[in-house]
């Protein structure tokens, strides 16, 4: 894997660790809620003291204040590395579809091709054949059809 990927996997490790961290600090909170309520104050300390630790693991995932080499775990780092990758990244020319070129694909397809296709298509027309019909609709695609003919 490139590095790129290797950073890639290992955020969303710890993305998925921050999730579980912020679920621990909110149950830590209901509990320190009861505790307190039931008058074990010193439960209630120590309920807090987790939910703090557990939202500050969370943040520093989000920004790590250490310099690392590697910007791992670290999600303003992602976005610079995601931005480098983009400055570089060079998009595909558009390429516009016309109807001869689908028509000319269909004409040198593969049987298996054009068998999926129909299956598709006839799967399609299945889905909505007990819908209700609408007439007014089909009367303007086939004056749309008229000009043609």
């Amino acid at each position: 894997m490139s590095e790129y990927d290797d950073f890639l996997s290992d955020f969303y490790t710890q993305f998925y660790n921050a999730g579980g961290w912020y679920g621990g600090a909110e149950t830590d909170l209901n509990n320190a809620e009861s505790s307190y309520g039931t008058g074990d104050d010193h439960a209630a300390l120590g309920s807090l003291i987790l939910a703090v630790r557990h939202i500050v693991d969370s943040l520093t995932f989000l920004y790590d204040p250490y310099d690392y080499d590697y910007p791992r775990y670290n999600v303003v780092k992602l976005f610079d590395l995601i931005g480098v990758f983009m400055a570089d990244y060079d998009p595909p020319t558009p390429y516009e579809l016309t109807m001869s070129d689908i028509l000319n694909t269909m004409l040198k397809a593969e049987s298996s091709d054009i068998k999926y296709f129909v299956g598709l298509t006839d799967a399609y027309r299945q889905s909505v054949w007990d819908k209700p019909y609408n007439a007014e609709f089909y009367a303007a695609l086939a004056r749309g059809f008229e000009q043609w003919g």
